[in-house]
């Protein structure tokens, strides 16, 4: 996120300057070794804000594809079920960094499993939390008690993934 807001909105006069930091964070993004689904979405993207080239981005979309388990879904580490979060974020991924697009299998697999994992009661998406806590929880309206926050994230990773299924309406010309 940091990338795609230093080149949508570079400061004046240090066009430059901000070239150099995209260019470097390029440079260290090709080298870094993501291992969580998550790690590997985001550095997806973020190659993607970096200007990396399609051929440079093809490993890591590659891996990200590789890592979507027989049913469409995908899950944060290999030792955790697949989840919504995960699911979404890549497709998000994969879609956004210009890879995959939404009529593809790999994506149509990864939205099939979303609509059938879609909860009918409220039409979010569970993700269970994988952390500790570390703060007094406060249970608000969204569902799913302890798992509410990332269930929350999750649904919208899936949402986010679905609406680039949606066809294109055509723009008025008044």
């Amino acid at each position: 996120m940091a990338l795609r807001s230093i080149k949508l909105y570079p400061i004046p006069g240090r066009r430059e300057e901000f070239k150099e930091r995209v260019d470097r964070a390029k440079r260290w993004l090709l080298s870094a070794k993501a291992f969580s689904t998550e790690e590997r979405s985001m550095q997806l993207n973020a190659l993607a804000d970096a200007g990396a080239s399609r051929s440079e981005r093809a490993p890591f979309v590659k891996t990200l594809k590789a890592a979507q388990n027989q049913d469409g879904s995908w899950s944060q580490l290999p030792s955790v079920r697949p989840d919504a979060y995960a699911t979404g974020e890549a497709l998000y991924a994969l879609h956004v960094s210009g890879s995959v697009p939404a009529n593809d299998p790999v994506y149509q697999k990864g939205v099939q499993w979303l609509l059938r994992n879609q909860l009918a009661a409220d039409g979010s998406w569970f993700a269970p939390t994988r952390t500790v806590p570390v703060q007094p929880h406060t249970f608000e309206s969204f569902p799913n008690g302890w798992h509410q926050f990332v269930s929350d994230a999750a649904s919208c990773w899936a949402t986010m993934a679905l609406l680039f299924t949606l066809p294109d309406k055509p723009r008025s010309s008044s």
